[in-house]
């Protein structure tokens, strides 16, 4: 009988354990949450970014998007590459500052949460502060052209194909840039040879891997990606 009760008290012990440890965990959460979603940019800050030299707006989720699935033609300068997430994570927004400059462009970076507690922010409570810095970023001046992730998201990630849908619509409802593009098809390394030939001359190549190799912090998803790095055949959005 008394071993039936130390069983049945060790075991509500460890429900009260369990109970206690999940509650702190969802309430980490719930306040990194909250924590997680910067208030909207405003003119007054988007004016601190020097928009005279760029003609070209380019809008990525995530910093090295812009490098793999754009870097061949960020070279020839003349883009402001604005990235929704990790503005407040100092090694990847340095990573991505540095790639951007050293590809001859303007680099604007946004606070909006990439992962939380190392699973994926479904942005659902940020999505109309993103809306609206887009909406202000394409309306800030007229642009040549836009370009951002496909509406597959190259390989299905979801940042990318809500990047892509948030920017669509705020090309069409700011009529602030003449075309829009979208990144070219992502192939699996099994299926390259649907890429077709590449286009990209070696010497454009070699300082696109040069790009790519200021993401140390990436460089596993460098390696998973990097058969697509000859590889930006950009199509144009028709609506």
């Amino acid at each position: 009988m008394e071993k039936k009760n130390n069983s049945k008290i060790k075991c509500l012990i460890f429900l009260i354990i369990c109970f206690c440890v999940f509650s702190s965990v969802s309430g980490a959460i719930c306040i990194k949450r909250e924590k997680s979603c910067p208030a909207p940019l405003t003119v007054e800050q988007l004016s601190h970014t020097d928009l005279s030299n760029a003609s070209k707006l380019m809008i990525v989720a995530h910093p090295d998007d812009e490098t793999i699935w754009g870097g061949a033609h960020l070279l020839d300068g003349g883009y402001l590459v604005v990235c929704i997430t990790n503005g407040y994570n100092t090694r990847r927004a340095g990573e991505f500052r540095k790639a951007v400059e050293q590809s001859g462009n303007t680099p604007l970076i946004l606070d909006y949460p990439d992962k939380i507690f190392f699973m994926r922010d479904d942005w659902s409570d940020c999505k109309e502060a993103i809306e609206s810095d887009i909406s202000l970023v394409m309306s800030a001046k007229h642009w040549d052209f836009a370009v951002t992730h496909n509406p597959k998201g190259e390989y299905g990630h979801i940042h990318h194909k809500m990047t892509n849908a948030i920017t669509v619509q705020a090309f069409n409802e700011t009529d602030s840039a003449d075309k829009l593009y979208f990144f070219g098809d992502y192939y699996k390394a099994s299926d390259i040879e649907k890429a077709g030939t590449s286009v990209i001359p070696e010497e454009i190549m070699q300082k696109k891997r040069e790009l790519c190799g200021i993401y140390t912090s990436q460089e596993r998803t460098m390696k998973k990606l990097a058969h697509m790095f000859p590889f930006e055949n950009w199509k144009e959005y028709s609506k």
